[in-house]
């Protein structure tokens, strides 16, 4: 017999609120939704005041179907600040044995974008709801057309499919070591592993009394291998986390939803 499990939405807010209050209703009736987490702000303040009141006109819409909501504030213009957020809000969650819906459909393209890449990182559903008014290319202004050259382009540091992994004590053990740290060495890492006391529980049911070397290296192999630690110049050898991997050591031990 499968458990049932209680379902949440993360629900990043942008101008199309009616839209994203249609999208409760109907996870509600469908998926029987128990519970949406807001996401709503920006660094500009006329967008901060907009989602942030889109956001109480949902809260207080989705109250009256009975659904327990809550909202978080986050810059949804930073991809960085949208990743971490989203990822630590669904673990979260999904340590609690929730299950975890991600809403892509009405907010900025970072955030649309970072809720793309938790969900394929850590295995959520994602929903999407689209404008009930398609427009056709004519019906765009020209000028918007002819004179947007674009902002300052991004190269956004994404996930790749290991959360299972990192999980593990042993991988864990390297990601906080490297987060709390300046680049450290081999024997660096290793002495501030045998530091943590889930490190010290995994050596236990191993049967081995230190994380050796050789364990090390094929750890560290690992991470990088994946995109996730790198190795800084210098004598000796040094490493450190790459963006990517920064962006994920900081969901897992700093952001607190």
């Amino acid at each position: 017999m499968e458990i049932r499990r209680e379902k949440v939405l993360i629900l990043p807010v942008g101008l199309y609120w009616k839209r994203l209050l249609k999208e409760i209703r109907s996870l509600r009736e469908k998926e029987e939704l128990e519970e949406v987490i807001l996401l709503w702000g920006s660094k500009n303040e006329e967008w901060r005041k907009k989602t942030r009141e889109n956001a109480q006109k949902i809260m207080k819409k989705a109250k009256e179907l009975g659904i327990r909501i809550k909202d978080v504030e986050v810059d949804l213009t930073s991809y960085e600040e949208s990743f971490r957020k989203i990822l630590s809000i669904a673990l979260d969650k999904m340590r609690e044995a929730k299950e975890v819906i991600i809403s892509v459909s009405g907010a900025t393209r970072p955030s649309v974008i970072a809720a793309v890449a938790v969900s394929i990182f850590v295995g959520t559903k994602v929903v999407l709801t689209p404008s009930s008014y398609p427009k056709r290319p004519e019906e765009y202004p020209k000028e918007w057309i002819e004179e947007d050259f674009g902002g300052e382009s991004e190269v956004l540091a994404m996930p790749v499919l290991v959360y299972r992994l990192i999980q593990r004590e042993d991988y864990r053990g390297i990601f906080e070591v490297l987060h709390n740290s300046p680049p450290l060495s081999r024997t660096g890492i290793k002495e501030k592993l045998e530091e943590l006391d889930y490190v010290k529980k995994w050596l236990g049911r191993k049967g081995k009394r230190e994380f050796t070397y050789r364990i090390l290296n094929k750890r560290l192999n690992r991470l990088m291998g994946l995109g996730l630690v790198r190795e800084v110049n210098s004598i000796p050898t040094k490493f450190e986390l790459t963006p990517a991997g920064k962006l994920i050591a900081k969901a897992m031990f700093e952001e607190k939803t």
